[in-house]
């Protein structure tokens, strides 16, 4: 998917409201409600529960990203922002939990790889 913009690589569950977890961000079928504001992402189960994930740039390590509800995405960090005002600030609190890249102008790709010395087994790497 061709992203334009800041972007926010996470699991989605740190910056959801809890009253909008159903309906507005839909784990059946992963799509999210139009009206709350976000409207071009990628959001994905990890198949295997919670993990760690590592953003590449090629093949240099450029962050890492939490996942505690076995999926995470690609944003738009504006839209999430407006959707979670104060999204950012957290973010930059609590390094690790997402990656943020300002500017992204192209792909992104999402691979999954196997790790050896990963504690859950895998990493996910999504390479701009």
């Amino acid at each position: 998917m061709i992203f334009e913009g800041t972007i926010i690589i996470t699991d989605p569950c740190y910056f959801v409201k809890d009253e909008d977890w159903g309906d507005g961000f839909n784990y059946d079928d992963y799509l999210i409600n139009p009206d709350l504001g976000l409207t071009d992402y990628i959001w994905i189960d990890t198949g295997i529960g919670d993990t760690t994930g590592i953003v590449l740039n090629g093949e240099t390590e450029i962050g890492h990203f939490g996942v505690d509800s076995g999926t995470y995405g690609v944003f738009y960090l504006s839209e999430v922002e407006s959707y979670n005002l104060g999204t950012t600030k957290y973010f930059l609190e609590h390094p690790g939990l997402a990656t943020i890249i300002e500017d992204y102008s192209g792909d992104i790709k999402v691979i999954m790889k196997s790790e050896v010395n990963c504690l859950s087994g895998y990493n996910f790497f999504a390479e701009p």
